[in-house]
């Protein structure tokens, strides 16, 4: 089973940027009916945008969440937090701005492969609530594709996308990978 605390800490690897901001995933106690057949997912992902002029737009952002994936029923739950910074910025790095995100819905999921253990290879769209803290409380839609391979799975789960997430916001785009970790797990979780 995968700790969301432990899976978050593990794959920090951008510390400085994603340790200054608050990752606010909310946890909802289920019965193991209502589990059946949801897929979680986890991300901790470094990504850069365009490069305007001299800026260089780079976004941290991390999260977890669940969705359900049955056609009828495709509710998701899930969030985390964000830093939009410019990279080519004298330190400390100018932030745009920073904040919480909140899944508010599923788009599409589709999966490839069959399930490795625990683990699903897929693409899940999921259109969001950037709520943004610095440098004002605003609240701004988005919408975030997570891509999660399974390489030891075979070929069959390799999405032929980079495992990373995208980040849609008001036409600025963040699709460049730098670093990153994303996961689909299938079935139920441990609750803390």
């Amino acid at each position: 089973m995968v700790d969301r605390r432990a899976f978050l800490k593990r794959a920090s690897l951008g510390a400085l940027a994603v340790g200054s901001m608050s990752t606010r995933a909310e946890a909802v106690v289920r019965s193991a009916s209502e589990d059946e057949g949801r897929i979680n997912f986890h991300f901790d992902c470094q990504v850069n945008g365009p490069l305007v002029g001299n800026v260089q737009h780079f976004l941290a952002m991390a999260g977890c969440g669940s969705f359900n994936n049955a056609d009828d029923d495709a509710d998701v739950e899930g969030g985390g937090g964000f830093l939009h910074i410019d990279s080519n910025s004298a330190v400390p790095k100018t932030i745009f701005d920073s904040g919480s995100w909140k899944a508010r819905r599923l788009l599409s999921f589709q999966p490839f492969g069959n399930p490795y253990g625990v683990f699903q290879a897929g693409i899940a769209h999921l259109g969001i609530d950037l709520v943004h803290v610095v440098p004002s409380r605003l609240v701004v839609p988005a919408t975030l594709r997570i891509v999660c391979n399974v390489a030891p799975a075979g070929a069959a789960s390799i999405t032929g996308l980079p495992e990373s997430i995208v980040l849609d916001v008001d036409g600025l785009v963040f699709s460049q990978p730098v670093a990153g970790l994303t996961v689909f797990t299938i079935g139920e979780e441990e609750k803390d």
